[in-house]
């Protein structure tokens, strides 16, 4: 859940004291970041647990669809969302790779920097692991030090 966590953090702005609580840039990694465009993989139910139920089967506009919905970084996503970057296995066996793709291509057509690193043939945290381990390090660095100027 780190990835659609963080992916929450930077679509949504609730400002305490005036001061908004968007991040200056995002690395998300296997993000969920579409509830509502999740398919049953015969997942252990955790996802659907945290929803109060399966929202791949819910009435468009039921209160079900709408928690998904509201906890899906795909519909939040604005023209403000900060520079982005996606890493995720291509063969992730837990949440579709396809999550991040359409993910980026949302962020692109809003105008906001993104990027998609595909971890070819990789499983869910394969990049965790060595030997993908120092090059993820790596990439996710320069993306930084790029966004912020560091």
């Amino acid at each position: 859940m780190g990835g659609q966590l963080a992916a929450l953090l930077a679509t949504t702005d609730a400002p305490v004291d005036g001061v908004s609580s968007r991040v200056p840039a995002l690395v998300a990694i296997y993000g969920v970041f579409d509830f509502l465009g999740l398919k049953s993989q015969g997942s252990t139910g955790a996802r659907e647990a945290l929803l109060g139920g399966d929202p791949t089967r819910a009435a468009e506009g039921s209160p079900l669809c709408e928690r998904a919905r509201a906890a899906s970084p795909l519909y939040r996503a604005d023209a403000t969302t900060p520079p982005t970057l996606v890493l995720h296995g291509t063969a992730d066996e837990l949440v579709p790779f396809d999550q991040s793709v359409r993910f980026h291509k949302r962020l692109r057509e809003l105008g906001v920097r993104a990027e998609l690193i595909p971890g070819k043939g990789g499983g869910h945290g394969h990049i965790h692991r060595p030997p993908c381990y120092a090059p993820a390090l790596e990439q996710m660095s320069a993306f930084l030090k790029d966004v912020l100027g560091q």
